[in-house]
């Protein structure tokens, strides 16, 4: 298992996601989509990329969630806004499967991590 710094690079889902995430935002200036289409992937992209970076340390692994609906919203964008391009439909429906999916593989978890509020009243209760 490599480490670069805190990153372990075992979360590969995260990482196919943030290369996505730069594809879905670079797309729409490459295949000259709709406006509609581009400003959807304009907001989607990099919220996919922030998540998924976020995903990376293994203290955040849960923000993987955050790009499900993310991934689901671009599958179904095409068929709610009817776009136009057949390149904007292809690319928001492969992809946001694609993420989708990838939103829901497990990164490998060495220890555990915070505890909430519960932590602490239990931790005073032992204390007394």
């Amino acid at each position: 298992m490599c480490k670069i710094g805190v990153i372990q690079t075992t979360m590969w889902s995260a990482l196919i996601n943030i290369i996505l995430g730069i594809i879905i935002t670079i797309t729409p200036e490459v295949f000259v989509f709709e406006r509609q289409a581009a400003t959807n992937n304009y907001i989607c992209g990099p919220m996919i990329i922030t998540f998924a970076i976020t995903s990376l340390w293994e203290v955040n692994r849960s923000a993987r969630w955050l790009n499900l609906p993310i991934g689901v919203w671009l599958s179904a964008s095409p068929l709610l806004f009817y776009f136009s391009s057949s390149e904007a439909i292809w690319v928001n429906l492969l992809s946001g499967i694609c993420i989708s999916l990838l939103s829901l593989i497990k990164g490998k978890k060495k220890r555990k991590f915070g505890g909430g509020w519960k932590v602490l009243v239990t931790e005073k209760r032992n204390e007394q």
